[in-house]
């Protein structure tokens, strides 16, 4: 998959602290200065609520302002989160999910589960790609729901 590696990815977000959560397997417990320092939650429009990497929200809102302005509004049926301290598929024995630094968003989860063929709205993984981020949908292992940092704005 062309995600960024995590160093790339430490460079342009931060790098914290983490360790596992004895009470939730598979989950982690991050430095909570970092989290202060990187994470916040603010509202979207069709998003709601985010909460993710401060520095990722320009590239959020204008992704959504794009929907919008493009009549895909409706594209968006659901947003199931962004910012979640855990692994990969809440497996210890993979990597750090990239929703741990809060840089992945995942939209649409009902009509495309993890591995499952995507029903995503073509339109708008162009849109979510023009604006920087990688779809899940191109996976090897697909995850249509899937929305990633990849790079800054094709538009500037």
């Amino acid at each position: 998959d062309a995600v960024l590696p995590p160093v790339q990815i430490k460079m342009l977000f931060g790098e914290f602290a983490a360790r596992p959560d004895p009470g939730r397997p598979g989950y982690l417990l991050i430095d909570p200065a970092w989290e202060r320092a990187h994470i916040a939650t603010q509202r979207v429009p069709l998003l709601g609520r985010v909460t993710c990497n401060v520095a990722l929200f320009p590239q959020i809102r204008g992704a959504i302002d794009q929907l919008i302005a493009d009549g895909l509004a409706g594209a968006v049926h659901s947003y199931s989160g962004c910012y979640a301290r855990r692994y990969a598929n809440r497996d210890p024995s993979q990597a750090i999910s990239h929703h741990t630094w809060g840089i992945a968003l995942d939209i649409n989860v009902p009509e495309n589960p993890y591995g499952a063929p995507h029903d995503q709205d073509p339109r708008m993984v162009a849109v979510f790609e023009a604006w920087g981020f990688i779809w899940g949908g191109t996976f090897v292992r697909p995850d249509g729901m899937h929305f990633e940092y990849r790079r800054p704005p094709a538009q500037g």
